[in-house]
């Protein structure tokens, strides 16, 4: 029960400690790959969003404890307010003091919500899978290496069905 309780504390004092700002960066700075609020000097959790005149949101961007955590992307003309690319980044540190600020993966949506679009980043930054949907279903995946196709590829189509070539540092085998 105490456990519970202490979780329960926890969770309420996260939530109540995100702070937001809208258009600006102002309220913040980074250093050594971390961001702080300038008002204190505490590592920032927390959004911030840029918002046109008209309400319609462009993007945002989310800390958490100085991490940033994610970027999101909005369409925006009749699919506005929908995220059309999701940006979730690394949480691991170049050294015990910086941390690496490579994403991990990009997810791109189309305006019904639907994912059709997945790239996976390794530590380095560098483009090691990618994968594409269609209703919901893979249609094509293809390893990387050093920015070249390395490994499987794999595509389906309604027209050809299914096919699997394998490519070692760009070319096929």
């Amino acid at each position: 029960m105490k456990n519970l309780l202490l979780l329960f504390l926890l969770s309420f004092n996260f939530t109540f400690s995100q702070e937001n700002f809208v258009n600006s960066y102002v309220h913040i700075y980074g250093k050594d790959g971390l961001v702080y609020k300038v008002k204190d000097n505490q590592l920032f959790t927390g959004t911030i969003s840029f918002i046109k005149k008209n309400g319609v949101i462009r993007h945002k961007t989310v800390f958490n404890n100085g991490y940033l955590t994610n970027t999101y992307l909005y369409y925006n003309k009749s699919s506005r307010g929908k995220i059309s690319e999701e940006t979730v980044y690394y949480q691991e540190k170049v050294n015990e003091d910086v941390p690496k600020l490579h994403p991990k993966k990009i997810i791109s949506y189309h305006s019904t919500g639907e994912i059709y679009n997945i790239k996976y980043y390794d530590l380095e930054g560098e483009n090691y899978l990618e994968e594409s949907f269609e209703d919901g279903k893979l249609t094509y995946s293809c390893e990387y290496k050093n920015g070249k196709k390395h490994g499987k590829e794999y595509c389906t189509t309604r027209k050809c069905g299914e096919e699997t070539v394998m490519y070692s540092k760009g070319k096929k085998i």
